[in-house]
């Protein structure tokens, strides 16, 4: 299993999340529209010219602008995120400190 650094899953999230949901639109204020359990795949490119194909699951929970929930690489695997916001269409949030998820 390869090592994937978290900020590539969430610009990866970002735009799977806008692919699905209209680009900009994610949400109509109820947050229904994305919240649910997500996943995808996407392909990393490595340094040494190998390309990862990887899976992500994600679990959003939206009350008005804020979003709760949590990211791993499998449904069993998941860590919970801290101060999830949705603003302008993108979501945002924090992992804690010190877990590392691999993908």
């Amino acid at each position: 299993m390869t090592r994937t650094p978290i900020r590539l899953v969430l610009v990866v999230f970002a735009f799977i999340v806008s692919a699905i949901t209209g680009f900009g639109q994610p949400t109509t204020g109820t947050g229904h529209e994305i919240t649910g359990t997500w996943s995808g795949i996407f392909a990393v490119s490595n340094p040494n010219g190998t390309v990862s194909h990887n899976e992500v699951v994600v679990k959003l929970e939206v009350h008005g602008a804020r979003v709760a929930g949590s990211i791993g690489s499998t449904i069993d695997d998941q860590s919970g995120f801290l101060d999830g916001r949705i603003i302008g269409g993108v979501i945002t949030f924090h992992l804690p400190a010190g877990r590392v998820t691999e993908f």
